[in-house]
């Protein structure tokens, strides 16, 4: 009987060192299970972060594009309006060359005018004169005023 107890006490004692061991690995184990899922709460907490990251980066991304594209139209608009400007600069620039050439002719005229008082010329040639060069410079005045006429109805 002494062997069967003894049997019996060994069985017991390595059933017991068997569960201490399977409850120490379990431990371990468990330890384990608990590091990883504090890893896996962590990087699921960096999955959201980035997702919110990349969320705002796209809205910004957005608002950019917009902003890019606010800035192309307005450049349009000024290359536009520049252009528009070189051509009234332009316009402009030949309508006072005619006008001075106008002035210059005018002055001609006048220079005409003041010559013939000193000359002497008989009397009719120098009414006949002077009445031309009125008619000159009437006419002169006449197309400057229709031309300005029609760059105001412009």
């Amino acid at each position: 009987m002494a062997k069967t107890l003894f049997g019996a006490m060994f069985f017991l004692i390595l059933t017991g060192c068997t569960l201490m061991q399977m409850q120490h690995e379990n431990e371990i184990l468990q330890a384990r299970i608990d590091k990883k899922e504090g890893q896996l709460e962590a990087l699921q907490q960096e999955t959201r972060r980035l997702d919110e990251k990349q969320r705002q980066l796209a809205v910004e991304l957005k608002k950019r594009t917009l902003t890019l594209n606010q800035l192309n139209t307005e450049l349009d608009t000024l290359v536009s309006q520049n252009r528009q400007l070189v051509a009234m600069g332009k316009s402009q620039r030949r309508d006072m060359s005619q006008v001075e050439a106008e002035i210059l002719a005018l002055e001609s005229k006048q220079k005409e005018l003041a010559d013939l008082k000193t000359q002497a010329l008989p009397s009719s040639a120098k009414a006949e004169k002077v009445a031309q060069l009125q008619e000159e410079i009437r006419n002169y005045l006449v197309m400057g005023l229709k031309s300005k006429h029609r760059q105001n109805l412009q």
